[in-house]
């Protein structure tokens, strides 16, 4: 039984970070995030090729770490999508915070879709403005902020409703940047409204709550199962990173 856990447990965590592999090697993402996805990879291989020659309390650990990880990640990965349905207020102005993410040049599908939810609201009321946040990555021609002013503008939103946020290179900036454009440009009678991927908000709210940083949030749904499977991973990654760091 000890054996039959492990394995597939392995197997999942290869099928997990090979996708996560694939997708951030498509994406031209750097080298330590490759090397992440190809030392899980080995790791998870590790009892499935030795496991009848390792010791008895070595075979274990790899036992219960990989069910750990197993078990935690699919009870994360429930929780993640859970208690979203917030109601936006119809009596107060709105800020609408688009959450920046991969760009080439033009918006990644992932961020067509918050764009998309985040052009509903904004049609919808009209005396709402826009923040667009999200620097420039290494393998980004342009920032995020400007590839997203550049979509929501040629989809009919009038520029001077957006305000670009163009330094951000993770949440956490993107939550501490878009605080200060709001006191910079007198801007805090506006309620914020934040849009990012469904998979996203659990820990924007997290962070925000740490943060004292009021907003509501609003889910742009995932549409491709493969991008969802490798950007959970990255994701459960990012909440290790959080929880232990504390960034």
């Amino acid at each position: 039984m000890k054996k039959i856990l492990t394995v597939i447990s392995s197997l999942f965590i290869i099928l997990c970070y090979g996708v996560f592999l694939l997708v951030s090697v498509s994406q031209g993402s750097d080298l330590s995030t490759v090397l992440i996805g190809v030392g899980a990879i080995a790791l998870a291989l590790i009892p499935i090729i030795f496991i009848d020659r390792m010791w008895t309390w070595l075979k274990w650990i790899f036992c219960i770490g990989m069910c750990f990880y197993v078990i935690s990640f699919i009870g994360f990965s429930v929780n993640i999508f859970s208690g979203f349905d917030e109601e936006i207020p119809t009596d107060e102005n709105l800020l609408i915070m688009v959450y920046g993410c991969r760009t080439y040049e033009k918006p990644s599908k992932l961020l067509r879709e918050r764009l998309d939810a985040a052009l509903v609201l904004l049609n919808d009321y009209p005396d709402s403005i826009c923040v667009v946040t999200g620097g420039q990555g290494n393998n980004e021609p342009i920032t995020e902020a400007e590839s997203m002013r550049r979509y929501l503008v040629e989809m009919g939103i009038d520029n001077s409703r957006i305000y670009p946020e163009p330094k951000a290179t993770s949440t956490v900036e993107n939550i501490d940047y878009t605080r200060k454009l709001v006191e910079e440009n007198g801007l805090q009678d506006y309620k914020v409204v934040g849009v990012s991927t469904d998979f996203h908000l659990r820990r924007i709210r997290i962070l925000c709550d740490t943060a004292g940083f009021e907003t509501l949030l609003i889910p742009a749904k995932s549409s491709n199962p493969v991008m969802l499977l490798s950007n959970l991973v990255r994701e459960y990654m990012s909440y290790v990173k959080m929880f232990l760091l504390h960034v």
